[in-house]
């Protein structure tokens, strides 16, 4: 992979997702993959998990990731939505969807809020033999986590711990951006979508034993090892992912 370019400010704390839907939206805007045009990805809220933007998201926080719009769910949710058409500017291929920041596996049985192990995070060294994630894998339910940055704290031994900030250092729009408001003829700047830091995670979708109970969709992080710079605050970092990785 290429070298990403992160800065990192001293402050407080887990992630933040300050952007409201639109926004964000805006700055996940894509080329069709047939090269035709730009579109924005659609807006989905399932069995109402809803998104409300924060500078501090923990763990169980519903925040939006972006996904393939392959995915079977989506496409059931489409088709029983129709009355709710896309507009002319949006595209299914991609979506974005509201998950819990926390994976519940899918053969767990029971109310999810007792399940044992908080998976907010999964090694990428030793995700592929854990059971928690193999359903996750096998069905290739990987999604993309969008913050405009992450908290993690430097700790030293003897000392007071250090929060630090961490978020692209060229947060500017993309082009895709840019060409989207341009070609919509969008009163506004480019400035109100900058980029997003991209995350690597899985998802999976918790089914009730009762079928009148609804869907859960919940994710995790993929972490791997710090890069050398990242490395002198802590030794483990998300997977971030660059350009159209």
């Amino acid at each position: 992979r290429g070298r990403v370019n992160i800065s990192v400010y001293t402050m407080c704390g887990r992630c933040a997702c300050t952007r409201d839907p639109e926004a964000i939206q805006l700055a996940c805007a894509y080329r069709r993959k047939d090269k035709s045009s730009v579109a924005k990805p659609t807006w989905l809220t399932i069995n109402g998990q809803k998104y409300f933007p924060s500078y501090n998201i923990s763990p169980q926080t519903n925040t939006p990731v972006l996904i393939s719009g392959s995915h079977s769910h989506v496409q059931s949710f489409l088709k029983s939505n129709r009355s709710e058409s896309l507009a002319s500017n949006e595209c299914s291929e991609r979506v974005l969807q509201v998950m819990k920041w926390g994976l519940i596996p899918s053969w767990h049985k029971g109310n999810p809020r007792s399940f044992p192990t908080l998976l907010n995070n999964c090694r990428y060294d030793g995700m592929f033999e854990k059971p928690s994630f193999r359903n996750a894998i096998a069905k290739k339910q990987r999604c993309v986590v969008l913050v405009d940055g992450f908290y993690e704290w430097q700790r030293k031994k003897g000392g007071p711990k250090n929060a630090f900030y961490a978020f692209f250092a060229d947060n500017s729009s993309t082009e895709e951006t840019k060409e989207f408001i341009e070609n919509e003829d969008m009163q506004c700047s480019s400035d109100i979508s900058p980029r997003l830091l991209t995350l690597a995670g899985y998802f999976d979708i918790w089914r009730p034993d009762i079928p009148e109970e609804e869907l859960m969709f919940t994710y995790t992080m993929i972490t791997v090892d710090a890069t050398e710079a990242f490395g002198q605050i802590h030794h483990r970092m998300p997977a971030i992912l660059d350009d159209e990785e």
